[in-house]
């Protein structure tokens, strides 16, 4: 399963410049959201080793395939390609990445920077 290229709102990109987001932030946010990892990936085998009871050798194997396929897919990028990529945070799961966008926006809230949602009536 292939995922292709998502394009983010003008007006939501133009919205993110303004508050101060990051581009590599950005990126981040589109890798997590909308990249696509099949079942037969290592990531995702190795998500489910409790429940798929890998052994310490596969899950070593899992690793090594892992970073491996990690290092060819830097090997077809351009210099430039690759300083864009630099700048995307380091990889996380979702949770980590919903709690630290929940914790920006309090922080945000708190220091005046959004004004403040109403509530629903």
């Amino acid at each position: 399963m292939m995922s292709g290229d998502v394009k983010i709102d003008p007006v939501c990109a133009e919205g993110m410049k303004e508050k101060g987001i990051q581009m590599g932030v950005v990126m981040g946010f589109k890798i997590r959201t909308s990249g696509v990892i099949a079942r037969e990936e290592p990531l995702a085998i190795l998500a489910l080793k409790s429940d798929l009871e890998l052994s310490d050798e596969q899950v070593r194997k899992l690793r090594a395939l892992q970073q491996d396929t990690q290092q060819k897919a830097l090997v077809i990028l351009t210099a430039e390609q690759k300083k864009s990529l630099a700048q995307v945070p380091d990889a996380a799961t979702m949770s980590e990445l919903c709690e630290d966008m929940r914790r920006e926006m309090v922080d945000r809230l708190e220091q005046g920077k959004v004004p403040a949602l109403k509530q629903a009536r």
